[in-house]
């Protein structure tokens, strides 16, 4: 990948979001987000590495059904804090941060590593760029990411 575009996604990545806090906020963001499905987006399960192409419309509309549902799974209380949008009414920059390992990523020097990233610029290796390890028991993200045929 051209530095250029390394650049573009790392400071799209640092850059400001504002926080899905209410099941019905990340229902709203969904909708729009399902409406422009086939607009080129990218599916980053960070510590399943990056992918080269975007995620296919049918694939992308799985993925974020299976995404939401496994979210409300993990989180039965009344508000949603753990997805970020760089703008809910145009998005181009989701980060979903794991429910149950969210206090986790609040704790060290680096920045937070979300653990997808739905996008609209070519992902770079997050875990590579800011010198972090993978989280270990990241299970659901490999189920759900397997299940998801590649084009």
């Amino acid at each position: 990948m051209n530095q250029n575009k390394t650049n573009d996604f790392l400071q799209m990545f640092r850059g400001r979001f504002i926080g899905m806090r209410t099941w019905a906020h990340l229902d709203a963001l969904w909708d729009v987000v399902r409406r422009e499905a086939g607009g080129g987006w990218y599916v980053y399960a960070v510590d399943q590495g990056t992918p080269t192409a975007p995620m296919a419309e049918n694939d992308f509309l799985d993925t974020i059904a299976a995404v939401d549902t496994r979210l409300h799974d993990q989180c039965r209380h009344n508000t949603c804090g753990f997805v970020y949008v760089d703008d809910p009414v145009a998005p181009a920059f989701i980060k979903v941060f794991e429910p149950r390992k969210f206090g986790g990523c609040c704790h060290g020097t680096g920045p937070a590593i979300p653990s997808w990233i739905f996008s609209k610029l070519p992902p770079v290796d997050l875990l590579e760029a800011f010198a972090v390890r993978p989280t270990p028991g990241a299970g659901w993200r490999k189920a759900l990411f397997s299940s998801i045929s590649p084009d």
